[in-house]
C-alpha cells in the first residue's frame, strides 16, 4: 500500500480546491441566454387607446427581448385579472417593460 506524504496531500488538495474554484467562478460569469436581452423587468400604469389589442400591445412592448408575444399576452390577462382578451379605450392596465437598468 502506497502512503501519500503530507507535503503530497496538501498540493493536491490546494490543486482540487483552485479547480473547483475555477469552475465556480466560470459557472458565475458565463451566461448561457442572449446577451442582448433586457434583465429587469418592471411594471407601470397604461391607457388603452382607441384600436389597441392585448396583441398590439404585446407587439410594442416585447421588441428587443427573448419574451414570446403570447407569454406576454399571459402575462397581461394575469396581471390585469382578465378572463378573455377584451380590453376598453380608456381603461388601464398594468403591463411589463424590460430594461438593461436596473432603476
Amino acid at each position: 500500500m502506497r502512503t501519500i506524504t503530507k507535503k503530497k496531500f496538501y498540493l493536491i488538495m490546494t490543486v482540487v480546491c483552485a479547480v473547483v474554484i475555477v469552475i465556480m467562478l466560470g459557472v458565475r460569469f458565463v451566461d448561457a441566454s442572449d446577451s442582448s436581452t433586457p434583465k429587469y423587468k418592471y411594471y407601470t400604469s397604461y391607457k388603452v387607446k382607441a384600436n389597441d389589442t392585448l396583441t398590439s400591445i404585446a407587439e410594442e412592448y416585447t421588441k428587443d427581448t427573448n419574451i414570446s408575444v403570447s407569454d406576454y399576452i399571459s402575462d397581461l390577462k394575469n396581471d390585469n385579472r382578465l378572463n378573455d382578451d377584451e380590453i376598453t379605450e380608456g381603461k388601464n392596465i398594468i403591463i411589463s417593460y424590460y430594461s438593461d437598468i436596473k432603476k
